[in-house]
């Protein structure tokens, strides 16, 4: 690839991007967020069109209609296009790489498609097998579109409420001498969700990781939230200054002085029975398990 730009009005996405890959070399592209990694790799498959720049396979150029032929780009979201049904993913992908319809049909027989096709992707995702691939009542992975269920993290309503309070200095005190502040922030918000398991193996796959049945139906990924969380910490603060451009800082910061119990993870399994167990949504023990805990905070800062 030689001399690829890209740019979206006086923004240059990509500029002049110059690089080549041997026979069975794997190059990795490392960048942080809005460096234009993505948009490289659009530009080079001919998902997105550049503003210059050629791409070579052995010194020969590769218009963009041909590049589907030798390129295969995969996006790294899973689900791109959530709302579009089973079968117009298919079509689009069969167009895009001019494939055969027969491939098609084929891939559909062998998967067992059929009862899929108009159905949306979203709705689609993780339906072959609804009653495994759950995950535990701590699992901060399942972040992404299984099934629309919520993650872990959701908590749908926050609020934070911040407060602080700069006392006046004594009138036998210069101001430049020292300062003391105190505040308090409050955080509020709906129940955090978790997850619930049988905690046997009903489809026997050797994992019992299975979601229970509930009124007739397999309970959906998190759907269960546990109590509303509300936190209220203090703290105090005096400045000595020491110089006009040094100054030591003395900090007291107490957290969830209330003591309310946050819990971020439950016991999530339900059982396999109709009526969940005693232990099932009971807090799980240990000061991590707390957000916050109840603690005592010191600290003392040098500004120079």
């Amino acid at each position: 690839m030689r001399n690829l730009s890209k740019r979206y009005g006086r923004l240059a996405a990509l500029s002049d991007v110059s690089f080549s890959v041997r026979p069975g070399e794997i190059l990795g592209l490392i960048g942080p967020n809005g460096s234009g990694k993505t948009t490289l790799f659009e530009c080079l498959a001919g998902v997105l069109p550049s503003d210059g720049g050629a791409v070579f396979q052995h010194d020969r150029p590769v218009g963009v209609a041909e590049r589907s032929s030798i390129l295969f780009y995969l996006p790294d979201a899973i689900a791109p296009w959530p709302a579009e049904s089973v079968r117009w993913a298919l079509e689009f992908i069969l167009g895009f790489f001019d494939g055969r319809a027969a491939a098609r049909d084929d891939i559909v027989r062998r998967f067992d498609l059929e009862p899929f096709l108009d159905a949306s992707i979203g709705s689609a995702t993780n339906t072959t097998e609804p009653n495994g691939n759950a995950a535990g009542p701590n699992d901060f992975h399942q972040l992404g579109e299984e099934e629309r269920g919520p993650s872990i993290l959701d908590q749908r309503q926050r609020a934070v409420i911040f407060a602080s309070y700069r006392l006046p200095t004594p009138g036998h005190v210069t101001r430049d001498s020292y300062d003391v502040t105190v505040g308090t922030v409050t955080s509020l918000a709906s129940a955090r969700p978790f997850n619930a398991t049988t905690g046997v193996d009903n489809n026997s796959d050797g994992v019992n990781n299975d979601r229970p049945v509930i009124n007739g139906a397999v309970v959906s990924r998190y759907a269960f939230r546990g109590t509303a969380v509300y936190d209220t910490s203090v703290f105090g603060e005096l400045r000595l200054h020491l110089a006009q451009t040094r100054a030591v800082t003395l900090r007291i910061e107490g957290f969830n002085v209330f003591n309310r119990a946050n819990v971020l993870g439950r016991n999530g399994t339900y059982g396999d029975a109709a009526m969940p167990l005693a232990t099932f949504g009971q807090a799980l023990g240990g000061l991590a398990n707390l957000d916050p805990a109840r603690m005592v905070q010191f600290q003392v800062r040098f500004n120079f």
